[in-house]
């Protein structure tokens, strides 16, 4: 979790992990830490790191080209 604070901006301020509860596939409740921002005055641009995991997963499970190339947009706009 402390490798995801640091990816997600916790300790520059600009998000608050939250833990909520969630309704699973398997209809149960369970505990799931989110990312909430702290100040949402944006735009927040994702981080560079956050959106290559985004655009390699994507190429991995084969997303529509066409959905990539957005993802690929995201990317050569993070930070």
């Amino acid at each position: 979790m402390e490798i995801l604070d640091e990816m997600d901006g916790v300790y520059k301020g600009d998000y608050l992990r939250r833990t909520f509860l969630i309704l699973g596939g398997d209809g149960k409740i369970h505990p799931a830490d989110l990312y909430q921002v702290i100040d949402p005055q944006g735009p927040f641009p994702p981080s560079k790191v956050y959106v290559e995991g985004m655009l390699t997963g994507a190429r991995e499970i084969g997303l529509d080209p066409t959905y990539i190339k957005t993802i690929e947009k995201f990317y050569e706009e993070s930070q």
